[in-house]
């Protein structure tokens, strides 16, 4: 059965460990109301789970009394039992607080306790328990490892940190060495430092952890909270819900202790964590819910194989189940109902051979349905194979597609998924209009030293030209226009529903003055933030010049060599026959040296623009470092000051103007991504974008193609007239882009290159011409209809055309080029590879372009299939630019646990923060080391054939009990194990 508190496995919520009551001695309301006011105000202000720590003492009434009426108000918050205590640690007496798992029993707790205290708690000179009662550090760690021990009662420590009163940031401020003995006896023993704000928590993680680190201490968890001694709304000492920490997890001890082990994924100090806000920016890219049904009338009625609503975590998720056992089943139906046309005929579930296998056909029987974030409903029936769309929800990878894309057969698809990769993540002000890898590097390379290759170029644009109207004509690409179309219009209309129904926050007439400053730091960002785009549409307009530049300047360079070479022979000639009469040629008012001046002058204005941009300022752990002091006059860094004098401003308004203000920021997020995805006529695949772009297809695009295809027929004249063999091979050329890589590169031991090489050319005789007719049907898709329909006829075909070529009448070459790509004009879906089809045919040479990516010196093609899935799986995680759901089915089959764990984990966690992740695996560093959110175990009753699916957190102890079973092969062969790697003698 599936967790019915926690289905969606680990979650975000609001956290407070360190509540006082009215039992505590210097609480400030006792009145008979105070346990009522105490849990209104807990409610009121969203808190999931709390700690009751009283001064030195358990009371089990009030306790009781808190969770009783937690429990009648249908509530749902966490109730902890713990105390807090003085210690015999620094001058003020350090406190500590201890707390115990929610369902401990706290009459056996309280009587416990007491017989402690009466036995090991000691008085001051005063003589005044609540004032100066304390216990040994020591003292109080004996006695919880004996709890433990003797009850099998855990615990968990905190203690006063920062700034916070009778912590060891105040009270051990002494440099000597004892002190920081002291510092590191209690570090040692405690499990969480609770500090006083934000500031604190940067500058522990800044100095503290990392000295820890360095002596061995493990990564301690940083947390704050309200320390409440005062119910009422309106009380200095309540400070519920403006001070409290989010804690990814079950609302369960075994929930924190979870989130001790992943400190910086699953505990944040802050108003909200980057996932939460992530996620409300767009609630159209989430999956809320999974479900799948039989139909009401089906025809397979002795079997009910899925009956299933699985709710889904907004992070990672990950199933697991034996062999057999209904994973893969549960990933296809994902994949299946986000309409993942491109990879389903991959699918190992849902497949002719399987589910949807005649004569049962069980698929027809069932309908899944998609729930997203925002509430709209996908439902399609198991059956269905065509989608009508070619727009996916989410990114399906199936087992076996990863597997195809990796094998030899499919190297030229592989490098096509990396180049598009690779693309994605460079800056749209570098990248320009480039739409793939190769027209990007082509803007880059300095090539052309013969008119040869100016037409080459030439030719190169109109083919571009020739297959964006081919691509913009296509029936397909007309629909998939209007598609988009409507897509965006509804998820215009979704976005706009969802920001009509936002909860409206009314603002307080309350910290008027805050509330001014505050709006005028925002008209202050706004502006900073227009000037921003300025200079960034000014630096995108200088790069374009410096690259038309460039090239006029390799233009001239090749004038001026070829002018040298020429009158190098004319004085050759000259001296060889004594003659004087053939002068040199000279070059008068070059435009050389106009052009250097120029590109300094551009090149110092960017620069300029850059400096004035503030675009190396990065700032350091939220401080203002010395690298914020450099750039404090630049646009970046004047709109992180005032980024950081509105946080201040913020953290200063009560918590009803902190409400109006996430209200106000909210509501600006949603309007903005409103107006983002309306876009312009300029701004690609946004719906201004697109309807310009369907008047262009209707109106411009025929008589574009006519007029390109007549271009092209006489450029080929050209070329054939001009012909020469081109030997040219590429350095490297894209410094930027290793230079973002270089981080996951290195530890993979790869590096990224980009040439072009001489792949062969056409001669006049009977063995080139065959390799011709072979290297052109390798462009050619000889299964689908076309001349060369067919292995044996296609060849025979193409023999016959090549046949009839005279290599020395160049009427007879145009003739066949333009024959051939006529026939392929009329059956383009033939054509395996547009762009190098009709360059390399219409060019007349084997010129090919390769970006590559190497590992360890071999060729990504060279690779195994493994490590290039290792490759692909980390460039999607990596660099992939899409949001919409990754779904990944049993991604490590060809990977080793190593390489798993080193190179694949921290991609997984990365990216995880950015977009929602469903993965099939039977790795445990896939599930446990990524820290899933959510896990979903699978099981299969063959004989009754029903599938089930069990789910919620790692710390669900039903769920965790699943995962080492399935994973590790059992808890007794999970220690075994361990034995075995570190064998211990007695």
């Amino acid at each position: 059965m599936p967790d019915t508190k926690y289905p969606s496995g680990s979650e975000w919520r609001k956290w407070d460990l360190h509540i006082h009551t009215a039992s505590s001695y210097d609480y400030d309301y006792k009145s008979s109301d105070a346990d009522e006011k105490l849990v209104t105000c807990l409610s009121n202000n969203c808190i999931a789970a709390i700690a009751i720590t009283d001064h030195h003492l358990i009371d089990v009434n009030r306790i009781k009394n808190i969770k009783s009426l937690i429990e009648n108000k249908k509530l749902g918050i966490t109730v902890f039992p713990g105390i807090e205590l003085r210690t015999d640690k620094g001058n003020g007496r350090i406190h500590i607080i201890v707390i115990f798992p929610e369902g401990t029993d706290t009459v056996f707790l309280e009587t416990n306790f007491n017989s402690f205290k009466s036995n090991k708690g000691n008085l001051g000179t005063k003589r005044d328990e609540n004032e100066e009662l304390f216990f040994k550090l020591d003292d109080v760690l004996e006695w919880l490892a004996d709890l433990s021990t003797r009850s099998q009662l855990d615990s968990i420590i905190t203690v006063h940190a920062g700034n916070k009163d009778n912590g060891i940031g105040k009270e051990l401020v002494s440099c000597l060495s004892v002190s920081d003995a002291i510092k590191t006896d209690i570090a040692s023993n405690i499990h969480i430092f609770e500090v006083s704000s934000k500031k604190d928590e940067q500058e522990y993680k800044k100095k503290v952890i990392p000295e820890l680190a360095k002596i061995k201490i493990p990564q301690k968890a940083i947390i704050l909270c309200s320390d409440n001694h005062d119910p009422r709304d309106d009380a200095k000492q309540n400070e519920i819900g403006g001070r409290f920490t989010w804690i990814k997890s079950d609302t369960t001890f075994e929930g924190l202790r979870q989130a001790l082990c992943h400190t910086d994924e699953r505990i944040y100090i802050g108003d909200k964590p980057e996932k939460l806000v992530v996620s409300e920016k767009d609630k159209t890219l989430y999956i809320k819910s999974i479900s799948c049904q039989r139909i009401d009338s089906p025809n397979n009625k002795d079997v009910k194989w899925f009956d299933f609503n699985i709710p889904l975590n907004l992070g990672l998720t990950a199933i697991i189940g034996n062999k057999g056992s209904g994973k893969s089943a549960l990933s296809d139906i994902i994949g299946h109902t986000c309409k993942c046309f491109g990879t389903m005929g991959e699918a190992s579930f849902l497949n002719s051979e399987r589910f949807r296998k005649p004569p049962e056909n069980y698929a027809k029987d069932y309908c899944s349905t998609i729930t997203w974030a925002d509430g709209k409903q996908e439902i399609i029936n198991l059956e269905v194979s065509s989608y009508g769309t070619s727009l996916e929800n989410a990114q399906y990878l199936p087992q076996k597609y990863i597997e195809r894309l990796c094998t030899e057969l499919m190297a030229e698809k592989f490098q096509e998924q990396i180049n598009d990769l690779i693309l994605s993540h460079i800056a749209e002000s570098e990248k320009g209009s480039a739409s793939t890898l190769g027209e990007y590097t082509d803007g880059k390379i300095i090539a052309q030293k013969e008119d040869i290759k100016k037409l080459k170029d030439e030719l190169t644009i109109v083919n571009d030209k020739i297959i964006e109207c081919e691509k913009y004509l296509k029936t397909e690409y007309i629909s998939e226009n209007s598609e988009k179309i409507a897509k965006i219009e509804d998820t215009l209309k979704r976005l706009e529903e969802d920001l009509s129904s936002t909860p409206k926050v009314a603002a307080t007439n309350s910290s008027s003055k805050e509330i001014e400053q505050i709006n005028e730091i925002d008209s202050k960002i706004t502006k900073i933030q227009q000037d921003i785009n300025s200079i960034n549409v000014q630096i995108l307009d200088v790069n374009k010049h410096i690259e038309e530049l460039v090239k006029l300047q390799v233009e001239i360079k090749n004038i001026v060599d070829n002018l040298a070479r020429t009158n190098e022979k004319v004085s050759t000639y000259n001296s060889k026959y004594q003659n004087k009469l053939i002068r040199s040629i000279e070059l008068k008012n070059s435009p050389a040296e106009d052009i250097v001046h120029h590109l300094s002058e551009l090149n110092k204005t960017k620069k300029d623009l850059e400096k004035k941009l503030g675009i190396e300022f990065l700032p350091n752990n939220g401080s203002l470092d010395e690298n914020l002091q450099t750039h404090k006059d630049t646009f970046h860094g004047q709109l992180y000051i005032m980024q950081i004098e509105k946080n201040k401003l913020l953290s200063s308004l009560d918590s009803k103007n902190k409400e109006y203000q996430m209200y106000v920021k909210t509501i600006d997020e949603k309007k903005k991504n409103i107006e983002s995805i309306k876009g312009s006529k300029d701004k690609p695949e946004t719906l201004e974008y697109l309807k310009q772009e369907k008047i262009n297809i209707e109106t411009v695009m025929p008589n574009k193609y006519s007029e390109f295809k007549t271009k092209r027929i006489q450029i080929i004249s050209d070329i054939i007239t001009k012909k020469q063999e081109i030997v040219d091979k590429y350095s490297e050329l894209y410094q930027p882009v290793k230079e973002k890589l270089k981080d996951f590169l290195r530890d993979m031991n790869m590096s990224f290159e980009a040439a072009m090489q001489i792949a062969g050319s056409i001669v006049g005789d009977n063995n080139r011409a065959s390799r011709l007719e072979e290297k052109l049907l390798s462009f050619i898709h000889q299964g689908k209809e076309s001349e060369f329909y067919g292995k044996a006829p296609g060849l025979e075909k193409m023999r016959t055309y090549i046949k009839n070529i005279n290599f020395s009448d160049a009427s007879t070459i145009s003739h066949f080029v333009n024959n051939i790509l006529e026939i392929m004009h009329k059956n383009q879906d033939a054509i395996l590879d547009k762009k190098n089809f009709y360059n390399y045919i219409a060019a007349l040479d084997y010129i090919s372009i390769d970006y590559k990516l190497t590992m360890n010196d071999i060729s990504l093609r060279e690779l195994s299939p493994g490590e290039r899935g290792i490759v692909l799986l980390i460039f999607y995680l990596s660099l992939s630019k899409k949001n919409i759901p990754l779904v990944i089915d049993q991604p490590e089959d060809n990977l080793d646990n190593e390489t798993i764990f080193t190179k694949l984990v921290n991609c997984i966690r990365e990216t995880k923060a950015k977009r929602q992740i469903i993965i099939v695996t039977h790795n445990p560093n896939i599930a446990i080391a990524c820290d899933a959110e959510q896990i979903i175990c699978s099981k299969v009753d063959k004989v009754n054939k029903h599938i089930m699916y069990e789910y919620g957190s790692i710390e669900n102890p039903a769920i965790k009990k699943q995962v080492v079973n399935v994973l590790e092969g059992t808890k007794d062969a999970f220690k075994l194990r361990g034995v075995k790697y570190e064998p211990e003698l007695k």
